[in-house]
């Protein structure tokens, strides 16, 4: 454990760090699954209408004045019918995205869990320099403590310092 000056400078940096870090990686994926989200949305909408218009073309089919609006219900149901297919492609191609983003990028998916899991109080600061990192963990109190591993990848230190702010917690 270390309260060097250098120590505190490096943590407020490594503050600045993270939220530079969330910018890059963690906005852009919850904007595309609040896209994914929304076409599903979407989709749910254009199935619940699909069923309602063909329970009332089946009430109105037989009556004079209800073809026309049978034959408006059947186009409007193949209308949405071919907005719906034309946006699975961009739905698929975004599901794609962000699973391939989760999946190709351990530090990302690490900072989320460190956002998402942390108890309340505790930080992970994350430090780089040319050729070396590490990761330090911030007790509520303010004192640090680097979790430190022998060739360990820094995203297997930011889960380590996860594991050890949720045992101490009390």
């Amino acid at each position: 454990m270390s309260d060097t000056p250098r120590t505190k400078e490096a943590a407020r940096v490594g503050f600045i760090e993270q939220d530079m870090l969330r910018s890059v990686f963690v906005v852009p994926l919850k904007v595309a699954e609040e896209l994914e989200r929304d076409l599903a949305t979407r989709t749910a909408e254009v199935v619940s209408s699909t069923r309602s218009l063909n329970r009332l073309e089946a009430v109105l089919y037989d009556r004079p004045a209800g073809r026309n609006i049978v034959e408006h219900a059947v186009e409007t149901i193949e209308r949405l019918r071919a907005e719906l297919h034309a946006l699975k492609p961009e739905r698929d191609a975004l599901a794609a995205e962000v699973a391939a983003l989760k999946a190709h990028d351990p530090l990302n998916n690490a900072v989320e869990e460190a956002c998402g899991e942390l108890p309340s109080g505790w930080m992970v600061l994350i430090s780089l320099e040319r050729g070396a990192g590490w990761v330090e963990l911030i007790y509520p109190d303010g004192r640090m403590h680097e979790v430190h591993e022998d060739e360990t990848k820094v995203a297997d230190l930011v889960r380590e310092a996860i594991r050890r702010a949720k045992e101490a917690k009390p």
